[in-house]
């Protein structure tokens, strides 16, 4: 049996990102499934002690391995419940405001606000807010387009990236157009002919050929010597 621990006072992180809010809503979606049907199993296959431990690699994982898009949604929770049923409420009105769930467009923020970012004093004050593991200011830099030292909140601890769900690219198709035969025909007809009775040079491996095409009335005739 799975021995669940928590770690008081022990927050994580997860910082999503996406081009917008329809993928955004779509990763979450795919997080939430991950969780469901395959974090217990991945447990114990990697052999955690416990699940705040894999949780604590599932988050730094997001957090250093994958690209920072302009749409973005921020999840601080303690433990694995919190963490599905924080998804959930933001699936279910992705606009509303809920407990450790935080969202934002990089574009829309402050101008003023990013270039802040360029100053070296302030820097090592977002740096501190990291290393003090001050949640929601470090929820609000991220939001605002800043690139976080996540590093800085584990210290000496062990952590690694591993297996989880990666970006859901919207699927799209593309179909080419079909020439119509009359298109076809147009098409051959402005190529240059080798001889009035000689039109196209078809010689193969197997020997030399000749092909000829010729329009008498309402009928095709195709030749070949």
């Amino acid at each position: 049996m799975l021995k669940r621990v928590i770690l008081f006072f022990q927050f994580f992180i997860f910082p999503i990102s996406a081009v917008n809010k329809e993928r955004l809503q779509a990763y979450a979606e795919k997080i939430l499934y991950f969780i469901e049907n395959y974090s217990v199993e991945e447990i114990r296959c990697k052999k955690y002690a416990n699940d705040s431990l894999y949780l604590r690699d599932f988050a730094y994982t997001f957090q250093v391995a994958r690209s920072q898009q302009n749409e973005r949604l921020i999840v601080i929770v303690k433990n694995f419940d919190e963490l599905k049923e924080s998804i959930r409420k933001y699936l279910l009105a992705p606009d509303q405001k809920v407990d450790g769930v935080y969202t934002a467009n990089v574009k829309t923020e402050q101008p003023a606000f990013r270039l802040l970012f360029a100053d070296t004093q302030l820097n090592q004050i977002f740096d501190a807010w990291v290393k003090g593991k001050n949640h929601t200011k470090i929820a609000g830099l991220w939001l605002s387009g800043m690139d976080v030292n996540w590093s800085l909140l584990y210290k000496e601890k062990q952590v690694k990236r591993i297996d989880a769900p990666t970006y859901p690219f919207k699927r799209e198709s593309y179909w080419m157009k079909q020439m119509t035969s009359q298109a076809v025909t147009h098409s051959e007809s402005k190529q240059s002919k080798l001889h009035p009775l000689l039109h196209k040079n078809t010689s193969d491996f197997f020997g030399q050929k000749y092909s000829s095409f010729f329009k008498i009335g309402d009928q095709n005739m195709f030749y070949q010597i």
